[in-house]
């Protein structure tokens, strides 16, 4: 995948920064440069948005959500923050639903995360991980 867009609005008397990504991605070990999650995925994101009425904007629905909850946390973060498991404590129950997205991202280490997730054992995940070898 190409580079990420960055901008900075320069002019205003505070920071406004904009990053964009084209597609649901995950860091990569090459700078500024992101990996595209299984295009399936993506075009599942668009096809599953939701309209918040609220703010009058789409936005990605409750079992994509999820699933890039967990790949940020993962692959991104490198850890579980409080905000980011509130956030997947949410939607949580949508993980038998997303199973076939999670073996596309996290192949035979899916039932693992979700046994994890279902337990609330988030503080084990990342180091589980990084050990797990049973491909």
């Amino acid at each position: 995948m190409p580079s990420y867009q960055f901008w900075k609005k320069k002019d205003t008397v505070f920071a406004l920064y904009i990053d964009v990504n084209f597609t649901l991605c995950c860091q990569s070990f090459i700078p500024k440069t992101w990996i595209p999650l299984n295009e399936s995925i993506n075009e599942s994101v668009w096809k599953e948005k939701v309209f918040d009425d609220e703010n009058k904007w789409w936005i990605i629905d409750d079992k994509n959500m999820l699933l890039y909850l967990l790949v940020r946390c993962m692959f991104d973060k490198k850890t579980f923050s409080e905000a980011y498991i509130s956030e997947i404590e949410k939607r949580k129950h949508h993980m038998d639903s997303i199973d076939e997205k999670l073996r596309s991202t996290f192949y035979k280490y899916s039932s693992r995360l979700s046994a994890l997730v279902a337990a609330g054992e988030y503080g084990s995940i990342i180091q589980d991980y990084i050990v797990f070898d049973e491909y």
